[in-house]
């Protein structure tokens, strides 16, 4: 029988779905991440779902670590990056650290621009889950956008959201205390401005797609 209802997840702040069953299943869900569908009184973890035990990410569990070899010392709290904890949570899923400036432009180019809205539309979710947790921000979903706003404000909301994300972005590589310099700044240099130059876009979506990069590998080690 089909397997018609509507499945969401949550990272512990914020909800995402509704997704099919197939949808959720080519998730790649941690075994312990919260999941509801309809029919369902309150959340439960993906592992306790029948139709999604064979779907999840499963981690080797390691030996103990010897006192001597801690996983990863935790470092003194700085100005900048108050309450960090180095400790390592579980994250909800993994996420790509490979993105890079000469696939998007080949895909772009070879999908007429759907490429380019797809990408976008996955690392505005990302960053909700990698830097929601403890920045209780929210960036809106790139098709919203792409689709809505940026038609109802004549193009000047997307400049809004771009300093917004790479703001952000760079807040939580300080957070994550990653040696890696980024932030709005970049996107009105090389992004906006740097398009008079026609080489500045390049290097705006090179440094953008490295620090993603970078925030994702962070989280999957660390959550």
């Amino acid at each position: 029988m089909e397997n018609l209802y509507t499945y969401y997840y949550s990272n512990g702040v914020d909800r995402f779905g509704p997704y099919t069953l197939e949808n959720i299943r080519s998730m790649n869900l941690m075994p312990n991440t919260l999941v509801w569908h309809d029919g369902l009184e309150n959340w439960v973890t993906a592992a306790s779902l029948p139709e999604l035990r064979g779907f999840i990410h499963t981690v080797s569990t390691p030996p103990p670590v010897p006192p001597q070899a801690p996983y990863r010392q935790t470092a003194p709290n700085t100005p900048n990056t108050p309450g960090y904890n180095a400790q390592r949570i579980t994250p909800v899923r993994n996420f790509r650290t490979h993105r890079g400036l000469f696939k998007y432009i080949i895909f772009s180019i070879l999908t007429l621009g759907i490429h380019q809205i797809v990408v976008f539309s996955h690392i505005s979710s990302e960053i909700n889950t990698v830097a929601g947790r403890h920045d209780h921000r929210h960036t809106m979903h790139f098709c919203l956008v792409f689709f809505i706003f940026s038609w109802l404000t004549l193009g000047i909301y997307p400049l809004v959201w771009w300093s917004s994300i790479c703001s952000r972005m760079g807040d939580e590589l300080n957070y994550r205390r990653i040696p890696y310099s980024f932030g709005a700044g970049y996107f009105w240099g090389w992004g906006f401005f740097g398009s008079l130059i026609l080489v500045g876009p390049f290097i705006f979506y090179h440094k953008f797609f490295k620090a993603m990069n970078k925030l994702n590998k962070d989280y999957n080690a660390n959550g």
